[in-house]
């Protein structure tokens, strides 16, 4: 829903610079983060509608972050979408 704010959690710069142009153009409020570690300071001030979440991350990778956020109760309203550029077989 345009106006909902979104979390984009990508270590690509180029992925999260056009996931980020489409969504606003779409009317959508965008942060964005580049480790899972940054999502979570943003997360500590900033409750999103939606994350979408990059599966490859360095650290914490988006697998691990999803666990730790459906670990708290206070996001569970919080719909979380799984990105990834690895969709060929030998990924």
């Amino acid at each position: 829903m345009p106006g909902e704010t979104v979390l984009v959690v990508e270590d690509s710069p180029t992925h999260l610079k056009l996931t980020r142009l489409i969504l606003m153009q779409a009317g959508y409020a965008v942060s964005t983060a580049a480790s899972a570690e940054e999502a979570l300071d943003l997360l500590a001030g900033l409750h999103p509608a939606l994350i979408l979440l990059d599966l490859q991350l360095p650290g914490m990778d988006g697998l691990e972050l999803t666990r730790c956020l459906r670990q708290d109760p206070s996001y569970d309203d919080v719909v979380i979408v799984a990105l990834t550029a690895a969709a060929m077989k030998g990924d």
